[in-house]
């Protein structure tokens, strides 16, 4: 997807559209599908429902196959996890800039503030 859409892209822009950031789109999006696939099509999931589905071709495959569904879960989870150690990640970094902050000022003698 990348390979291809580069050349369409300004050089600015194809240049800060690295490997990392399309990656974090492809996150962001499975995330959208899977909340959209767990509010409104998992809602009846059972082995009868997907039976029901096993043949049908205009139906995706994570709606009528345990294993993809099972497996589409999994990927789901890999992808929460990358964003909570990301924003995990950003919540400390800023904890830490503001505490060594007032950490700092706390240990200056009043006359230096």
């Amino acid at each position: 997807y990348r390979q291809v859409l580069l050349p369409m892209l300004s050089p600015q822009s194809a240049a800060e559209y690295s490997a990392d950031v399309a990656w974090r789109h492809y996150r962001l999006g499975m995330l959208d599908w899977a909340r959209m696939v767990f509010s409104v099509f998992f809602k009846d999931a059972s082995p009868q429902a997907f039976a029901k589905r096993t043949d049908n071709p205009n139906v995706g495959l994570v709606y009528r196959d345990l294993q993809a569904s099972l497996d589409f879960v999994v990927r789901v989870d890999k992808c929460l996890a990358e964003f909570e150690r990301e924003l995990s990640t950003r919540h400390d970094r800023a904890l830490g800039s503001r505490f060594r902050s007032r950490s700092s000022d706390a240990l200056r003698p009043s006359g230096c503030r």
